[in-house]
Order: C-alpha cells, then sequence, then structure tokens
C-alpha cells in the first residue's frame, strides 16, 4: 500500500440533517486543535464547519479530506464523503472524532472512507498523510488491497496536552456559535484534559479507556502563566 504525501488537506465537521433541533453547537476545540497540529507540522490545512457555515469549499484544491465524526452527523457525513469520492476519486478521505472512535471498522467497510482514525488525532493524522505506506502507522483502521478492513495497532499514549499547539480559533467566527446554558456571544469552551475520566456508557468520549473499560492516564493542561 503506496501512497503520496499530500500537499494540502481540508478537516470538516458536517452538520446534522436538521440543524434546527441542535441548540448546542460550541466550538470545536478538537477539531482546531488538528488543524493547528497539522499546520506546526507543515501540511497546509483550511477548516469548515458546516452547523454553522452553509457553504463547503471546493475540494479540487485538496489531496485529502477529514471529517470529525459525532452520533448526529454520522449520514451527513457519509453523504458527502460519497460525493466527494464521485467528483474527485483520487481524494483521500479519513474520519476521525467520537462517532468514528465507537465503532471505527463500521466506518472502514465504507468503501468511499480511506481510513479511520483513533486514539490521539493529532500525532495519527499527520504521520498518515506523510506517510508513503500507511500500514506502518498505528492508530489507524485501512483496507488492504482485496477490500478487507485491519487495523494497524494501537498507538502509544504520548501527548502532555502543554505540548500540542492550542486550537486554531482563528479558523471560525466565535460569534456564531451558542449554547442553552449562555445565550449571549460569543461564547466557547476549555478543555482542561484529554477524553472524559468517567464510565458512563453512553459517552462517546472514549480516549482515557480502552474498550474493555481500561483507564489509561489523563492528560491534562497546565494553566498559562499570568492568566
Amino acid at each position: 500500500m503506496v501512497q503520496s504525501r499530500v500537499r494540502k488537506v481540508l478537516i470538516a465537521i458536517e452538520a446534522p440533517p436538521d440543524r434546527r433541533k441542535f441548540f448546542n453547537f460550541l466550538v470545536p476545540l478538537g477539531p482546531l486543535g488538528v488543524v493547528s497540529f497539522l499546520e506546526s507540522r507543515g501540511i497546509r490545512t483550511d477548516f469548515v464547519d458546516c452547523q454553522v457555515e452553509d457553504a463547503f469549499p471546493d475540494v479540487s484544491e485538496y489531496d485529502a479530506v477529514g471529517f470529525s465524526v459525532t452520533n448526529v452527523n454520522i449520514g451527513p457525513t457519509l453523504e458527502r464523503a460519497r460525493r466527494i469520492k464521485e467528483e474527485r476519486p483520487d481524494t483521500r478521505i479519513f474520519v476521525g472524532g467520537p462517532g468514528a472512535q465507537l465503532d471505527p471498522r463500521y466506518f472502514c467497510q465504507e468503501s468511499v472512507i480511506d481510513a479511520v482514525v483513533t486514539r490521539e488525532a493529532e500525532s495519527v493524522i499527520s504521520a498518515y498523510l506523510l506517510a508513503t505506506d500507511p500500514g506502518k502507522v498505528p492508530g489507524l483502521w485501512l483496507k488492504d488491497a482485496e477490500g478487507r478492513c485491519f487495523h494497524t495497532g494501537e498507538q502509544p499514549w504520548k501527548w502532555a496536552l502543554d505540548n500540542l499547539p492550542f486550537p486554531a480559533l482563528d479558523r471560525v467566527d466565535i460569534s456564531r456559535y451558542d449554547s442553552p446554558i449562555r445565550k449571549a456571544r460569543p461564547l466557547s469552551s476549555i478543555v482542561t484534559s484529554r477524553g472524559c475520566p468517567w464510565k458512563m456508557p453512553w459517552m462517546s468520549c472514549w480516549p482515557v479507556r480502552d474498550i474493555a473499560g481500561k483507564r489509561h492516564p489523563i492528560t491534562t493542561w497546565s494553566p498559562p502563566p499570568n492568566r
């Protein structure tokens, strides 16, 4: 399995089927952190959040498109991926996020999905995009030459959040995000740790435990000095 390196990538979030039924759109700090990390690795990266934006960029200028999947945008994400593959079959499409993390094999089996990212997305995505042989990159679900899904193995937990660049907040209009908790704008959340430390069965934030429920160390951000 040999692939060419990418020159430019788009990170995208699809909207749920009916945005009017969803009242809580917060700044997507996770995907924006991926944008910052890829840029720090020399990968030109654009971002679009269709939860608050109506237009989707022209994909002809991108070598790869990555989608952040949640439990409310699976269908729209796969529909968009199919349209992209129909128009530009050579565009590489990968998915990540809590929805993909919960059932990576489901997404891998979709013919239009080239890769599924698990665990720490920043380093896995950058390694995948820069690798000539993605089968050697841990943290991915891929297809072999016969279309069968396989897992490349787990990537070790290695990133202290203090060592990651801050999310690329300059890529979004914060005034377009809100929450029923506070309707005044602008509004954003903050992230102080990687994933959720609790074991609620309905949670899709799996990064601190594996499928068997084993807990992993939680990495946190230190407070910035003088703030």
